[in-house]
């Protein structure tokens, strides 16, 4: 009973490891390279793949480290390279990249939307006091707006 209890538990315990790392690097990957991949191209749209790519880049960054965590047990005695072990540690961080990934682009989408959104600025900018004069317009815009 304790024997299953701790296979058990260690088991989990590389679910959360692997989780824990999968987080790191994710984060790691999306603070240096965010900037990149917000780039956008001529006609103003961002490039997914780009996205796609730091994601895949992460998830291969956890996936060697699974492999390395697994091939170091082939040197150590009383140890042996084990699938389930890779299937747990894959567990752990894709899901871990896979929520840091969604909760970037959730607060991307929203910090697009409320400063680079061109739909808020002309709501703002279709209730102006009467008399206003933009600043903007030239000046012959200008005198017309003030004249009329």
């Amino acid at each position: 009973m304790i024997l299953i209890f701790f296979i058990e538990y260690m088991e989990q315990a590389h679910v959360v490891e692997f989780a824990i790392l999968g987080g790191v690097i994710a984060l790691n990957v999306l603070a240096w390279m965010s900037g990149w991949a917000h780039r956008r191209s001529r006609r103003g749209h961002i490039h997914i793949w780009r996205t796609w790519l730091m994601y895949a880049l992460t998830i291969l960054a956890c996936a060697a480290a699974s492999f390395a965590d697994q091939y170091h047990k082939l040197y150590v005695p009383g140890c042996h390279f084990d699938k389930l072990d890779l299937f747990l540690d894959a567990s752990g961080y894709i899901t871990a990249v896979t929520c840091a990934f969604i909760a970037w682009s959730i607060g991307s989408f929203v910090y697009r939307l409320i400063f680079q959104n061109k739909f808020v600025k002309k709501l703002l900018t279709r209730h102006r006091p009467l008399g206003y004069i933009n600043p903007r317009d030239g000046p012959v815009a200008q005198l017309v707006r003030a004249s009329g």
